[in-house]
């Protein structure tokens, strides 16, 4: 990612998001309770884990972080703006120069070059990647809400059948 594009996304990420990517190194990976334990670590207190995987998971969406295995997060690498070299003027002490009667060529200045077909194909595949590896995550806590909810209307069964046969026992 150039600097530029990640400045902009930096600039509009919320301040909890902007904390969240701070915290995520770009050498390594980190899960996302290691991010939240380097947030404590810095500003003494750090937003609840359910917040910084959201805010992970935006990031990776968006592009800023990578998501390499399932669960674990790295910052991506910015290269460093290119600076243009500097044109030195240098004024001419002695007489002025007299143009040449030959007809000059206007000057024209080069555009950056556009990426290709390639690199945008490959950046696509990129965000498509984090996309369906962002919907395997939600898909496998959707489905652990699910359980659990069966497993808590399972217990409030028990407990009610327990509950209706402390109530016919009183009332004998």
């Amino acid at each position: 990612m150039n600097y530029g594009k990640q400045q902009a996304l930096y600039q509009g990420l919320t301040a909890v998001a902007k904390r969240v990517y701070d915290a995520v190194p770009i050498g390594e990976t980190w899960s996302a309770h290691q991010v939240t334990a380097e947030m404590r670590r810095v500003a003494g207190h750090s937003p609840e884990h359910k917040v910084v995987a959201g805010c992970l998971g935006n990031l990776v969406h968006i592009g800023m972080v990578q998501e390499p295995e399932r669960g674990s997060f790295r910052r991506v690498a910015v290269r460093a703006p290119q600076r243009d070299t500097p044109i030195k003027i240098v004024a001419a002490l002695a007489a002025p120069v007299q143009p040449s009667p030959a007809i000059q060529a206007p000057m024209t200045l080069s555009k950056p070059k556009e990426k290709t077909a390639i690199d945008k194909i490959s950046d696509l595949a990129e965000r498509v990647g984090a996309l369906a590896s962002s919907c395997k995550q939600i898909s496998d806590e959707l489905l652990a809400v699910g359980i659990q909810l069966e497993q808590d209307g399972e217990a409030n069964k028990a407990a009610l059948e327990q509950l209706r046969q402390l109530k016919a026992i009183f009332k004998d």
